[in-house]
């Protein structure tokens, strides 16, 4: 908003009293300034910025319960007898914000390289932090990879003065929904479509307010479909849409075909690029780059992104709709874990998963495990990289003793018991997957090119609403979300309503057999590497790579090898 010269930051406010740094968006800032407004404050600019600073002016820092939108800021307030910083994360963690205590001193910015430049923290990675990655394939927050920085969470500000600081909840999904969740348990299915539907227009509504062209990415998914088809209904006019594909060597990974039928059906003006094997080589260290911290995910929208950037500076996404409406296929196992077993059984199961483990599949040994479970432990298994008893046999004795039940104690407080099975599940995944590894990367994949990606399904006005309908709204039937579906029916195709859930994959096994070959013996002989994994492990991959199977994880470690490498970070 506003990109004249008056919007630039850092911005001071008239009285030269509260200064900011921002980023990300406010979409509710028009109906916050005619309000500030009424109560005598006057605008130099058309900035949300500056609409921050009179809320916080007229309010204090309960001024962050009135904003709708993603945001990251710092704000100096020198109204007082002594400054005082504040650090402000919206409720998703849509947007980054990174800080760590030096003694008296704290530092903060939106991206680890931004403090490693600093020279105020120290080039070293968290043990911890690996031990996530080598399990999930990124980092969970409030964990970073670097010892002692950490992630501001969500829902969440930091109070600093004289060297002091305090960090306070703001916002959780679980508290704001106490009473709606109570409220909305006897709903109708009609009132329930309605009232989505209402809430996915407003939410529309408000991001796709901006000064320069607005985009959306377009997969050929549900969610992509839902978003694009609201854009062009609330706009009026055409919608530029953008996705990519591979060409023969990943043809398996390529949905254009669904995204164009999709694109037809909507009306948009659709642009697609093809990836082959031979560019992923060329821009591979491009991407590394760009990282900021290592994510075994993440290249996908790296691509989509740096081809929108070349149309236009703002794209809509459907992320966190899997999340928020249940789309993933797990939803139901995982919702009806049971009642949890007694330890000693679990410590059976996972003796006997470490003795099976040399001659049994992985398939059977992760089902044995997860039917076996409570609800965390079968949380702790799912989107692993590499399970419990492969990570033992696989890590140094060091860490693979600091390892013990270290997935499952990291999510312990993302497990609550008032809501319903789909709720339950819900709030894992939003405190989980999406934010450490989703959001994470989507912000600095497309960050990277300048291009701004707005969420529109976790407007967070939705986000309460939905999760606070009742799981009989969610799933159930032959269709995947249901209630999504049937609020926005008119913009999916039957096709993409009816077709295998796949995600937003790539062929990165074809790719580091081919293309990133010589890439992948370099990794393969790495000091980093041989610090973390036994001798046995890697002689082990690197029999697969010669029998032309690259395990999954291959990617993963060739990501983490190369960060390391590229920032000079100590193990």
């Amino acid at each position: 908003m506003d990109c004249t010269s008056a919007g630039h930051q850092p911005m001071l406010d008239a009285a030269g009293m509260r200064c900011i740094a921002f980023n990300g968006e406010i979409y509710n800032f028009r109906d916050l300034r005619a309000e500030l407004e009424g109560l005598g404050h006057q605008f130099r600019t058309r900035t949300d910025t500056e609409v921050i600073l009179a809320a916080h002016a007229q309010w204090g820092i309960a001024a962050v319960s009135r904003f709708r939108g993603m945001f990251a800021f710092a704000l100096v307030d020198s109204s007082g007898p002594s400054p005082v910083v504040w650090l402000v994360r919206d409720r998703l963690g849509i947007k980054p914000l990174l800080y760590s205590r030096q003694g008296t001193r704290i530092v903060f910015a939106s991206e680890l390289r931004a403090l490693l430049a600093s020279g105020l923290v120290a080039a070293k990675v968290d043990e911890a932090a690996l031990l996530d990655y080598v399990s999930f394939g990124a980092v969970l927050q409030p964990r970073t990879i670097l010892t002692g920085v950490h992630a501001l969470p969500p829902g969440h500000f930091a109070e600093i003065r004289s060297g002091w600081m305090r960090v306070v909840r703001y916002w959780d999904l679980i508290e704001s929904t106490r009473g709606s969740r109570e409220q909305l348990a006897d709903i109708s299915v009609d009132e329930a479509r309605e009232a989505v539907s209402s809430l996915l227009t407003e939410a529309t509504r408000y991001h796709v307010i901006a000064d320069v062209p607005v985009g959306s990415f377009l997969s050929g998914g549900i969610d992509s479909a839902v978003v694009t088809g609201l854009m062009g209904e609330v706009t009026g006019h055409p919608v530029s849409s953008f996705s990519i594909g591979f060409d023969a060597q990943g043809e398996v990974f390529d949905e254009r075909s669904s995204a164009r039928r999709t694109a037809d059906r909507l009306g948009t003006h659709h642009h697609e690029r093809e990836v082959g094997a031979a560019a992923v080589a060329e821009l591979f260290d491009s991407f590394l780059a760009d990282i900021d911290q290592p994510s075994a995910d993440g290249f996908n929208t790296w691509l989509v992104s740096r081809y929108a950037r070349q149309h236009l500076p703002v794209a809509l996404s459907g992320l966190g709709g899997d999340e928020l409406f249940a789309g993933y296929p797990h939803f139901s196992g995982l919702a009806q874990a049971g009642v949890p077993l007694h330890p000693a059984v679990t410590d059976g199961i996972r003796w006997l998963a470490g003795v099976a483990y040399a001659w049994l599949p992985r398939g059977p040994l992760f089902r044995a495990r997860f039917r076996t479970s409570d609800l965390l432990g079968r949380f702790a298994l799912l989107r692993r990289l590499l399970h419990d008893v492969e990570i033992l046999r696989a890590l140094h004795w060091n860490r693979a003793t600091f390892f013990a039940k270290h997935a499952q104690s990291s999510m312990e407080d993302w497990v609550f018991w008032d809501g319903d099975h789909i709720q339950r599940v819900s709030y894992w995944e939003v405190r989980g997957y999406l934010l450490s590894t989703l959001l994470r990367d989507a912000d600095a994949m497309s960050m990277a090119h300048g291009l701004e990606l707005r969420p529109v399904l976790l407007d967070h006005v939705l986000v309460e609403f939905v999760f606070s309908l009742p799981e009989r709204m969610k799933v159930g039937g032959t269709e995947p979300k249901p209630l999504l579906v049937n609020s926005a029916r008119r913009f999916v195709p039957e096709s993409s309503i009816n077709a295998t859930k796949r995600g937003f994959n790539l062929p990165t096994r074809t790719w580091m057999l081919e293309a990133l070959r010589d890439r992948i013996e370099g990794t393969m002989q790495s000091a980093a590497l041989r610090e973390i994994f036994r001798d046995s492990y890697l002689d082990r991959l690197r029999s697969q790579i010669r029998a032309g199977h690259v395990p999954t994880e291959i990617w993963a470690w060739m990501v983490l090898v190369a960060w390391l490498e590229k920032n000079r970070i100590a193990l």
